[in-house]
Parts: C-alpha cells; sequence; structure tokens
C-alpha cells in the first residue's frame, strides 16, 4: 500500500512538472504568434495604402493637360468614413481600398517652364503627398508629355 502512494505522489509530481515545463515553453510561442499577425497586419495596411497611393498617382498622370491647368494650386483631402472626400477635380478618380481615418492626401499643381534659345515649353507637374501614420508617401512627375509650345 505504501508503495503505490509514493508512485501515486511520484507520478502526480512528474505530471506537474510535465505540465509547467509544457506551459514555459508553450506561453511564449502564443506570444510570438501574435507578434506576427500584428506585424502582418500592419504590412497588409502598408500594402493597401501604397496601392491606393501608386494608383491615385497613376490617375493624376493621366488627367487631361486643361484640366490640369483649372486646378493648379495647393489641395488637400480629407477622409470620411473611409472614403476620400472629392471635389470636382477629383470626382472621376478610383480609390480601390478603404483609407485610414488617419490619411492625410495633398495634391500641389504648378506650372514649369523650360526655355531653349527659341522656344518657352510650360509643363505641368503634380506633386502628391499621402500621409499615413506618420509615413509619407511622396512623388513628384511632370504629367504633361510634350507640353505646350510657344515662340519667343
Amino acid at each position: 500500500m505504501i508503495r503505490q502512494d509514493k508512485n501515486r505522489g511520484m507520478i502526480f509530481i512528474e505530471v506537474l512538472i510535465s505540465i509547467v515545463l509544457f506551459s514555459l515553453i508553450l506561453f511564449p510561442l502564443i506570444e510570438f504568434n501574435n507578434e506576427i499577425f500584428k506585424i502582418n497586419q500592419k504590412l497588409n495596411t502598408l500594402k493597401r495604402e501604397y496601392t491606393n497611393f501608386n494608383i491615385l498617382r497613376k490617375q493624376l498622370q493621366i488627367k487631361n493637360f486643361e484640366e490640369l491647368k483649372d486646378n493648379i494650386g495647393y489641395h488637400e483631402y480629407l477622409i470620411s468614413n473611409g472614403e476620400l472626400v472629392k471635389d470636382n477635380f477629383l470626382e472621376n478618380i478610383i480609390i480601390p481600398y478603404k483609407m485610414s481615418e488617419y490619411t492625410k492626401l495633398t495634391i500641389n499643381i504648378y506650372p514649369i517652364k523650360i526655355t531653349s534659345i527659341s522656344e518657352n515649353y510650360t509643363y505641368i507637374t503634380i506633386e502628391v503627398m499621402y500621409i499615413i501614420n506618420n509615413k509619407i508617401l511622396k512623388s513628384k512627375e511632370i504629367v504633361s508629355r510634350f507640353g505646350e509650345k510657344s515662340v519667343l
């Protein structure tokens, strides 16, 4: 009888030690897995915002030269319920993913002149700045392929 009680006690201690060791190994792995999920979620958010930025930039590049000339200046846009609050200039722009409430979008459109000996060319430059959670995506491009030619 005494021998069986000692065996039961030893089995109980062995099981208790096994549970403690299993817990010491399992909980850090679960925490590590949670951190990986958080990092993946942040990465997916950045990918969506980068895609939004690139699609917006490309859509602005193909805008008509006259429409760009009519909208020269600095434009700042707000986000409401994940959607860009658009004006007449951006009414045809499509943004594929919902935008974060912490996103700030600015568009600066201005003319630049390139002068040769006998001719002036006027181009339109468009700067897009997309700020999301203190990360800045910025582009500056000439959106008119040939410009307006004027003879001096």
